[in-house]
């Protein structure tokens, strides 16, 4: 089931209906009309509002399909026989065979659409309409105010071509089984506020259309509207003995500033009047002129169809007063009102508004779309086909600066891997130069690279000084191998100890002795290094007393030490004045140092 939403715009307000269903049946949900909004003075978003307003008011909701008539007040209509009717082909040509019909157009100011015509010539006719694009831009712009996007602006005449789709297929039907000299056929008029619509159909199809600029507001041609007679309220508001300098700034003032009419109304008819206030103010010489003028135009446009004859003609929109005895009378055609009720569920409805609305349930007499070019209608990706683009050129922007930045990066890079490289070269050599000519076989490290990539031959001389490095601990016993009875390592964990305990020390020291000892692991002990040595501090008074415990406390307070014992206190030097000397016995477990 599909929610088609049906729109009539006209520049003095629109006419809408809801239908729910498909093109075989359907049925109407919603419908109404509306004017203008009084309190808006731009007629586009005055429209917009009203719009709005109504369909809220309707409960008019989500819709699958939005379809506008939009009026032919300036739309230029021209019929062309083309020797092809497929849509692709005739709109590639379209411009090109109606641009010199376009006398006071420019041809990229109009979009183009047609109507395939259905008669007996032998070479294809088509009905071509082009659409002035502010018109376009107009309806767009009322839709928006509106809170709508209709994926279709149809013409309002291929609206009323939609809504008779029943009555044509049952005029085809009926030819079907009547001999060919009995076929017979009609004429539509449409009475609109601003033109009228006139179509001729057989069983073929639509014969004939013809937009003729009359309306039923033609009857108000010179009759105030609410407007004027606000702006005569506040003339004479004036005071009497007021200049006429005066008098014209209060007619200013009491007159604000408008866009002025749409769709290219003439704007000496006024809008703002009902067709009731319009009928009952009116005066019968008025309305007698409009009746004659539009039986004329009618005469006109059925005369110019060449060997075409109306059986009858049948009256829609609105019933202007002895409107069919006038034409009956001119035309010597049965006329009467049409009412399509059974088309609309037995409710009384724009037939514009209607035509539209099963327009987008599938109906397919008419294929008239003016969102074309600019006005496109979009969906999915291409409504961000645009800010896609737009993202993409940033993309590769940004993707080309940061490729530029990369290089010049690793331009920099390259640089300093060099004088990291030649520096590290520089130390291997001299490493190289001080071995001796037995160790030289074991421990040279080449320093010449041979196919190797300059940012790899750092890495390179690391890999090579590794090796050198596993094979002197392979020697010492270190390498890939725990080895807590290491006296080697002992000796450098006992060391950096003294060196930061002595550094402050304000008189001199020495170490006299040193001996490690390593010893397996017991049942008692773990495996361990024993390092005794003999230390001499210069020194007065207590200072080298206290020297000597803090050093005891901090080998003591050393994770790696499991016992720390002083030999015989620290007795004086003999022959050495203010000397004393002590020994240090020290148990390091070297795997403890190891573990993090």
């Amino acid at each position: 089931m599909t929610r088609s939403l049906g729109l009539s715009l006209q520049p003095d307000g629109f006419s809408f209906v809801l239908l729910d269903g498909g093109a075989k049946r359907y049925n109407v949900k919603a419908h109404g009309s509306g004017g203008l909004d009084p309190e808006v003075e731009d007629p586009v978003k005055s429209l917009g509002k009203s719009l709005a307003r109504a369909l809220k008011q309707a409960g008019v909701g989500r819709s699958d399909a939005v379809v506008v008539a939009v009026p032919t007040l300036d739309t230029v209509l021209r019929e062309l026989n083309l020797p092809f009717t497929e849509r692709e082909k005739v709109r590639q040509v379209l411009k090109f065979e109606v641009e010199s019909d376009l006398y006071h157009r420019s041809i990229d100011e109009v979009v183009c659409d047609f109507l395939e015509l259905h008669d007996e010539r032998a070479t294809p006719s088509i009905l071509v309409a082009a659409q002035p694009k502010k018109d376009l831009a107009t309806t767009l712009e009322i839709t928006a105010t509106a809170g709508l996007e209709p994926a279709v602006l149809e013409l309002d005449l291929g609206a009323l071509v939609c809504a008779l789709h029943r009555r044509f297929e049952a005029a085809s039907e009926a030819a079907s089984e009547a001999p060919a000299e009995a076929v017979e056929l009609e004429a539509y008029l449409y009475l609109g506020p601003f033109t009228s619509l006139l179509l001729v159909a057989g069983p073929l199809g639509v014969r004939a259309l013809r937009a003729i600029k009359i309306g039923w507001r033609e009857l108000a041609r010179g009759l105030p509207g609410p407007a004027a007679a606000r702006s005569e309220a506040a003339e004479s508001g004036v005071a009497a003995g007021a200049s006429a300098e005066a008098k014209a700034e209060a007619k200013e003032e009491s007159a604000p500033e408008s866009s002025g009419p749409i769709f290219g109304v003439d704007p000496q008819l006024p809008l703002n009047l009902s067709y009731d206030e319009v009928v009952s103010r009116a005066t019968p010489e008025a309305l007698a002129a409009v009746q004659r003028r539009l039986a004329a135009e009618v005469r006109r446009g059925l005369a110019a169809l060449s060997s075409i004859t109306v059986a009858r003609l049948n009256l829609l929109g609105a019933a202007l007063p002895g409107l069919d005895e006038v034409l009956q009378t001119r035309l010597g055609v049965p006329t009467a009102p049409l009412s399509l009720r059974e088309e609309s569920g037995d409710q009384d409805l724009d037939p514009l508004a209607l035509g539209a609305a099963v327009r987008g349930l599938g109906v397919g007499l008419s294929r008239m779309n003016f969102r074309q070019e600019e006005y496109r209608f979009t969906r999915g990706l291409e409504r961000v086909e645009g800010p896609l683009t737009f993202a993409l050129f940033g993309l590769l922007a940004y993707l080309l600066v940061s490729s530029v930045i990369h290089f010049k990066e690793i331009q920099v890079l390259k640089e300093d891997t060099a004088k990291m490289r030649d520096a590290g070269v520089g130390y291997v050599d001299r490493f190289n130069q001080s071995l001796s000519d037995a160790n030289k076989k074991d421990f040279f490290i080449q320093t010449a690279f041979t196919n190797v990539s300059d940012l790899q031959r750092l890495p390179s001389l690391r890999s090579r000084v590794d090796n050198a490095r596993r094979k002197l601990e392979k020697m010492v016993g270190e390498e890939g191998v725990e080895m807590p009875q290491s006296a080697l390592e002992a000796w450098r964990l006992l060391m950096n100890v003294l060196a930061q305990e002595m550094e402050s020390y304000p008189e001199r020291w020495m170490v006299e002795s040193l001996d490690f000892t390593s010893f397996d692991k017991t049942a008692r002990q773990p495996a361990h290094v024993e390092a005794k040595f003999q230390i001499t501090l210069f020194g007065t008074g207590t200072s080298v007393d206290t020297r000597f415990d803090s050093l005891q406390r901090a080998l003591s307070q050393q994770p790696w030490a499991l016992d720390v014992s002083a030999e015989g206190g620290l007795p004086p030097v003999p022959d050495v004045p203010d000397a004393r000397s002590g020994t240090i016995k020290v148990l390091i477990e070297v795997v403890k140092e190891a573990q993090p």
